[in-house]
């Protein structure tokens, strides 16, 4: 499904945002467990960022609510490199690119000792603790889906809050991403991928703000991609 221009349907008072995954990191390719370690973008990564920078210059990605002045992402830097490189990308083809905060809500789900280690390696060296884990349950030192989804959908309320009226880059991780968005829809959500776009709507003045209207387009980092094998 495309980003499409929704401003018929929008409430007189409202915020649209824009949730970026970050960039491919080596530990997504290898799939190793990442958590909130600060792991770097891989070259894949680099190019996917650049490919959403240029989805957005060129508009590819429709919105129709004017780019708030600051753009949000979490401090791990797989995210803030990611915001980087789209915000670069913006400032040289001729747009006033919003300044970047750094928010620590928004970092991934803590994986404790889970991370650095494949699901298989998890399970092996962790048994008991991963029997937990898959079964929903509170694991030691992991931070559990109803606290990571708690936090996530607080940052992404307050930033909507003070942005009536624009639209607001956010730049995060594929966990948090899938749990506050299943969270405001209560619905079940597929995958997230790297640098996919999902778009939420947000009322100020209703009692149940949120709409979920696109969730993880990402049509530009496969076209960019494509693009990349044929040269």
């Amino acid at each position: 499904e495309k980003l499409q221009d929704m401003a018929a349907a929008m409430p007189s008072t409202s915020t649209v945002l824009l949730l970026c995954r970050h960039g491919e990191t080596q530990y997504n390719l290898d799939g190793r467990l990442q958590g909130q370690l600060d792991t770097p973008l891989n070259a894949t990564g680099l190019q996917q960022a650049r490919a959403l920078g240029a989805a957005l210059q060129e508009r590819q990605l429709k919105f129709d609510l004017p780019l708030a002045a600051t753009a949000y992402s979490s401090d791990l830097k797989r995210a803030s490199v990611t915001a980087q490189i789209v915000l670069d990308t913006l400032d040289a083809g001729g747009r006033n690119p919003p300044s970047l905060h750094l928010d620590a809500r928004l970092r991934e789900r803590c994986l404790g000792a889970f991370q650095d280690l494949t699901e298989a390696d998890a399970k092996s060296k962790h048994s008991a603790q991963w029997k937990r884990f898959v079964a929903g349950k509170q694991t030691p030192g992991v931070e559990s889906a109803e606290e990571l989804a708690r936090r996530g959908v607080e940052a992404l309320h307050e930033i909507a809050s003070a942005h009536a009226n624009q639209t607001v880059l956010v730049f995060s991780h594929g966990g948090l991403i899938h749990t506050a968005l299943s969270s405001i829809s209560r619905a079940q959500v597929p995958h997230i991928g790297n640098c996919s776009v999902s778009q939420l709507c947000f009322a100020h003045d209703c009692a149940e703000p949120w709409r979920v209207q696109v969730l993880g387009e990402a049509s530009h980092v496969k076209s960019a991609l494509r693009n990349v094998d044929v040269q």
